[in-house]
């Protein structure tokens, strides 16, 4: 479980991990997340993804959709820079964390970052269709098959080029798993999740809603989102709902009214 975030800018640009992050108010702020399901709305450009990308980086699944260290992840988190990770703090209990964001097409297919080339290639046939699907449709099975393989994958934290790299990388691997050391008590297992519904028609947030309602009682789900419908149909289980500007919530529930009647 992710306990909280906290970015501590550094005074040169050029020694965080996202610069532009210093000029997002959402973001000067500790950010606290709670078990269950924790909803980050707001308009474009005002911190939802690039929270999202801090702790899908922090945490090396940004490739292989589970926290698995490889040279690529540790170069996206350190940029060959040893100051570029000291610009924020993560508190959490240093389990795997999952995730799913429809636009990234790496290493769904298992924990050897196979990549959706792969996947499609060789696994869709199993699913009895063609590689001829819609980027919704595509999207669906990419979450559904990380959904299947969520309870078979080892809690442990995975590591794929560790044992063959040189000593520069090992050091970093090294500084990587220190930073993945428990800071808070055990809870559950968290799935980030960016804007899932891209893509996706109306029918089929519904349903994706439906299946993070399911996932709720089991895992901490960290999602930002711009549906109407999976705002609409996770906020009465949620667990708290971030604003990334202060009002956003209630100007939603408004439209919602609106459309209602």
């Amino acid at each position: 479980m992710i306990q909280s975030f906290l970015l501590q800018n550094n005074p040169d640009p050029e020694k965080n991990l996202m610069s532009y992050s210093t000029k997002i108010k959402f973001l000067q702020q500790e950010i606290k997340f709670l078990p269950g399901i924790n909803i980050i709305i707001g308009p474009n450009g005002t911190g939802k993804t690039t929270l999202i990308r801090y702790l899908n980086r922090f945490f090396h699944c940004w490739q292989c959709e589970y926290t698995n260290l490889t040279t690529d992840t540790i170069q996206e988190l350190f940029h060959m820079r040893d100051e570029s990770y000291n610009n924020f703090k993560i508190q959490h209990d240093g389990q795997i964390v999952f995730y799913y964001a429809p636009e990234h097409y790496t290493g769904i297919d298992d924990q050897y970052g196979n990549t959706d080339e792969t996947f499609f290639n060789s696994s869709l046939d199993s699913y009895g269709i063609k590689n001829e699907k819609s980027n919704g449709e595509s999207n669906l099975i990419r979450f559904d098959k990380l959904m299947a393989r969520i309870n078979k994958i080892e809690r442990r934290i995975h590591s794929k080029d560790e044992d063959r790299v040189n000593p520069f990388w090992l050091e970093r691997f090294k500084k990587a798993r220190t930073l993945l050391q428990p800071t808070c008590p055990i809870g559950q297992i968290t799935l980030l999740m960016d804007e899932p519904e891209r893509g996706l028609d109306l029918t089929h947030q519904f349903e994706l809603g439906q299946r993070l309602i399911k996932l709720s009682t089991s895992y901490q789900i960290i999602i930002s989102t711009h549906s109407f419908i999976i705002y609409h149909l996770l906020k009465k289980y949620t667990s708290q709902v971030l604003e990334t500007i202060p009002g956003y919530k209630v100007e939603l529930d408004c439209i919602l009214d609106k459309i209602k009647s």
